[in-house]
């Protein structure tokens, strides 16, 4: 019951999220360094 209600959860998540957040690797380092996102709501990062 948990396995499900995991797969439920990771295939509807990105679905409630707003726009997904790209963040790129260069050089070892992070761009953006900083991502604000709303608290409580569900957001996607794409690297």
């Amino acid at each position: 019951m948990k396995k499900l209600l995991l797969n439920f959860l990771m295939i509807t998540t990105p679905v409630l999220a707003d726009e997904p957040i790209v963040v790129h690797l260069k050089n070892h380092k992070f761009s953006p360094s900083v991502i604000k996102v709303k608290a409580n709501k569900p957001a996607m990062i794409i690297l």
